[in-house]
């Protein structure tokens, strides 16, 4: 892994001050009506998983915008 500067053996760190394993980042499904966004691409959640976070994307999130809770990874 690389860390915040590309460098490497760094560890890495959220904007938090927190390591990425140690920071959990939440997807909430849309309440509002005819609303189809999504906080996070399946794409980012993915690199974020893939950078050391946790992230918590909530049953169905995505499906007004398309994402099928799979595409999530």
């Amino acid at each position: 892994m690389r860390g915040v500067l590309g460098q490497p053996n760094a560890r890495a760190f959220s904007g938090f001050g927190r390591p990425n394993n140690e920071t959990s980042i939440g997807v909430p499904a849309e309440t509002f009506p005819n609303e189809s966004r999504v906080a996070l691409s399946p794409e980012a959640v993915k690199r974020l998983v893939k950078e050391g976070f946790t992230v918590n994307v909530e049953k169905a999130a995505g499906s007004a915008a398309g994402f099928r809770d799979e595409d999530f990874g």
